[in-house]
């Protein structure tokens, strides 16, 4: 089960990314320089989705804590 929920919570987080990534691409004029940033945010999470293993459930825990936080940001940024 823990496994699962991690999967989610980076899942969240890489969808938020997303959805700031096409905020940023559709500006008049877009931060490159943030446009870069995130791509590399999402390909941070699609490693992360990649590397986690259900045998270490320290692990699990630790990364679902980690992402938890981070949609709990994103979500603010987003509105």
């Amino acid at each position: 089960m823990s496994y699962e929920a991690a999967q989610e919570a980076i899942n969240e987080v890489l969808a938020c990314y997303v959805a700031l990534l096409e905020r940023e691409g559709t500006k008049p004029s877009p931060d490159r320089e943030q446009i870069e940033d995130l791509r590399a945010r999402i390909a941070d999470c699609a490693h992360q989705q990649r590397v986690l293993s259900p045998k270490y459930p320290g692990e699990l825990a630790a990364v679902r804590g980690s992402y938890s936080r981070r949609l709990a940001d994103l979500r603010v940024e987003l509105g």
